[in-house]
């Protein structure tokens, strides 16, 4: 370790919280320069700290790209000479390393007491053996290098990377220094909004600070309000003023289009075994057999798409939002249609018994529908079939009354912000048979399926409360109800 060493702190002295860290997040939380720390607890909030003032001395950021597409080289080098120092800074292109730690995959440099103006930039692809040297990179910067198309082995020397990212910080607001005379100004960390009075038309200004961090500087705003008359609504609009739960009337041609319980529409002709109902596909490999041999990926592979692993949780909460084909427990169907596990299968049976059976529910059925009534089965859709958030409000008044707060058109939450228990009993998905009242609770029964929708059911159903926060914080809103809030930020969080 040479002359480094530790020095222990007195924690009476310094201000912490203590919380059981679950994973931490190392990014440029405000665009500023200067590296920001997330941290995700168990069983608690998470903590936000951020580094204000850290970018006093100067930086340089590194973006490092593949030549040919837009996905970030993991496991590049990144080099800055240190003029100080007298030799090269090294930087990999890597998640933060740290206990379940994550960041982003920017190479950033603080320059601490370097005195210097400019920078040298080495970028070295391990892969391709290509690396390419900038000079004259400024102090403050942000630049995105690519690697050499169509190369190995290269050298490439520029006083310029082969992309730049303008070299300057994102400003942030800092407070209004002048108020207008005839509304009010509500202030963001990004951005500013102003709300005129309510009678007020003509012409308005107000100033505000913005600070990057070292300097400030005041900007004026003038704004000119034009009133709009509109006529009053009649009964009939404001009866239909906002969609129903049950999504009745979203389609005027057709009122019943999408609602809950009516079938799934075609876009084939079906092809039951029997023309009616009988399952096809009896003679066909197991459909494990069939994943296990489509899915068997040795290496890592990336998507040509540049997705990840969040658009899976995204993709089942939105299939959730619009598809429940499956029956309810206390209706189950005589069909069982077990998939056959492989022998040996390493998660479904690792021992080897070749006697495992996947459950598998077959679809609810219209009850007017297969072979006693002459006519193919068609399946039922428990849920609405329109992108309208029923996965987080419920298709009916009864449920969504469970999970409201009745008060400023909030919905319930536990006291650490996350989804509330099932406490009422409402109908919930159980696969593991646990303490039904330890179940979370949401407009979908399936919320529990697993932590990653867990977790965005908890999301947007914080950012509703947040919209009714905001919307109550407006100008001309102080006196607004709870179920126009509540019908307010349903809109705005479906939208």
């Amino acid at each position: 370790m040479g002359k480094s060493g530790l020095r222990k702190l007195d924690p009476a002295k310094a201000s912490l919280m203590f919380f059981d860290g679950r994973g931490v997040f190392i990014f440029d939380y405000e665009e500023d320069g200067d590296l920001d720390v997330f941290i995700a607890n168990n069983a608690n909030r998470p903590v936000l700290y951020r580094n204000v003032g850290g970018n006093s001395n100067g930086y340089i950021r590194v973006k490092v790209l593949e030549a040919s597409v837009n996905r970030e080289s993991y496991g590049a080098h990144v080099f800055m000479y240190s003029p100080r120092l007298e030799k090269e800074i090294i930087r990999e292109v890597r998640s933060a390393s740290g206990f379940s730690a994550q960041g982003e995959y920017v190479a950033h440099f603080g320059l601490g007491s370097e005195t210097a103006d400019t920078f040298r930039i080495r970028v070295y692809w391990p892969v391709t053996n290509n690396t390419r040297i900038i000079h004259n990179v400024r102090r403050r910067s942000s630049v995105t290098v690519r690697d050499i198309w169509g190369h190995r082995n290269a050298v490439e020397e520029t006083t310029t990377p082969s992309e730049s990212v303008p070299g300057c910080t994102r400003l942030l607001v800092k407070e209004v220094t002048r108020a207008p005379e005839h509304g009010q100004v509500v202030v963001g960390p990004k951005h500013v909004t102003y709300y005129p009075d309510a009678e007020f038309s003509g012409e308005d200004s107000f100033n505000y600070a913005v600070s990057d961090g070292v300097g400030t500087a005041v900007a004026t705003v003038n704004v000119k309000v034009n009133k709009l008359e509109t006529p009053a609504p009649s009964p009939d609009q404001l009866s239909e003023k906002f969609a129903r739960l049950d999504a009745v009337n979203n389609n005027p041609t057709h009122p019943e289009c999408g609602k809950p319980f009516m079938p799934l529409q075609r876009l084939l002709p079906p092809a039951y075994d029997d023309g009616f109902d009988a399952p096809t596909g009896s003679n066909r490999s197991s459909p494990r057999v069939i994943s296990n041999v489509v899915c068997d990926q040795r290496t890592d592979v990336y998507s040509k798409a540049s997705l990840n692993d969040f658009h899976m949780h995204f993709g089942q909460m939105l299939a959730h939002d619009t598809d429940f084909a499956t029956p309810y427990a206390n209706f189950l169907t005589t069909d069982n249609l077990g998939i056959p596990i492989p022998e040996g299968d390493p998660w479904f049976d690792p021992h080897g018994s070749g006697k495992e059976i996947m459950r598998f529910r077959r679809s609810g059925i219209l009850q007017t529908s297969g072979k006693l009534h002459g006519t193919p089965r068609e399946q039922i859709n428990k849920v609405t079939a329109f992108i309208d958030l029923s996965m987080m409000y419920g298709c009916d008044d009864g449920r969504a009354q469970v999970l409201r707060t009745l008060e400023n058109g909030k919905l319930k939450h536990q006291s650490n912000d996350i989804l509330d228990f099932n406490t009422k009993e409402v109908t919930n998905l159980n696969l593991l048979n646990g303490p039904r009242d330890k179940m979370l609770v949401s407009g979908d029964n399936r919320v529990n399926v697993q932590p990653g929708l867990i977790a965005l059911h908890t999301l947007w159903s914080r950012e509703h409360n947040l919209i009714c926060d905001e919307l109550l914080q407006q100008p001309g809103n102080e006196n607004m109800d709870d179920e126009t809030l509540f019908q307010h930020a349903r809109v705005f969080g479906s939208g």
